[in-house]
């Protein structure tokens, strides 16, 4: 498998329209985005910054996603939250 290179406009968090990573940096709870050019190498691989994917959605009881009411799935990494209990 031919191995991807880290520019911007080859990975799924390029926001085409804004110019900007799809990445959130959360400060005091605000969210920010870097503005980026396509051809950037990733900002977040560069400085080291550990990106990892956090997923929601609604599901209604049949298990099926939609807008609106309903059930809130997540899906994060081991260890997002810190340190898991028993």
């Amino acid at each position: 498998m031919k191995k991807i290179e880290p520019i911007c406009k080859n990975c799924l968090l390029y926001n085409h329209e804004k110019k900007e990573c799809r990445a959130a940096i959360l400060i005091d709870g605000k969210e920010y985005h870097i503005p980026v050019d396509m051809n950037d190498h990733c900002h977040m691989d560069e400085l080291g910054i550990d990106v990892q994917q956090v997923r929601w959605w609604t599901e209604d009881n049949k298990g099926n996603i939609v807008n609106g009411n309903g059930t809130v799935k997540i899906e994060y990494p081991d260890g997002f939250f810190g340190k898991e209990g028993k």
